[in-house]
């Protein structure tokens, strides 16, 4: 049980219209380049085709904090869809990373103490690291092997991403999938 009394209050900074709607931006978290150990595959492009693009070689990681709203999986998907057009991702691809995001956000909204979601993108040489995090502390839906809604889940998870794991910790449940190039 927590002692509210004890907490110190916080004192608020301004808050934007979006950030008041529970919509946080997707943070450029880190850029740096890393040095490429050989050559990438012969077909890939040096740098990715999409405006700003990020060399072959570096890695760009962006994070984004939403509550958990019924407006969660929408801010999401646009949110996660943007970073992949700047990154140059084509729409195919794209389509696979946002409807794995929006299956995944959706899944961690129906827990009522959630409170927000972390939504964390990773992208290295081309491949992104999608890890969705919420407060919830049981398995998610994805992981029954039951017919509902966490076969639809399993199903997106299992077709759209190369490989996808989970984990529950004291402090909540985490979801990573991984798409290739």
């Amino acid at each position: 049980m927590i002692d509210w009394k004890k907490r110190a209050p916080r004192a608020l900074p301004f808050v934007s219209a979006d950030a008041a709607r529970g919509i946080l931006p997707l943070e450029r978290m880190a850029t740096s380049t890393v040095a490429d150990h050989g050559p990438g595959p012969a077909s890939a492009p040096l740098a990715p085709t999409g405006a700003g693009g990020t060399a072959w070689g570096s890695r760009e990681i962006r994070t984004m904090r939403v509550l958990a709203t019924v407006h969660a999986p929408a801010q999401a998907r646009q949110r996660v869809d943007a970073a992949l057009v700047e990154w140059g991702y084509d729409a195919r691809r794209r389509a696979d990373v946002v409807l794995v995001v929006s299956e995944l956000v959706s899944d961690a909204v129906r827990y009522p103490l959630a409170g927000h979601i972390d939504v964390r993108l990773d992208w290295h040489r081309g491949a992104v690291e999608l890890t969705v995090t919420d407060a919830c502390p049981a398995p998610p839906l994805c992981t029954e092997q039951r017919s509902g809604g966490g076969m639809l889940a399993r199903v997106v998870l299992d077709e759209c991403s190369a490989r996808w794991s989970w984990s529950v910790s004291p402090l909540g449940r985490t979801v990573s999938a991984s798409f290739a190039c």
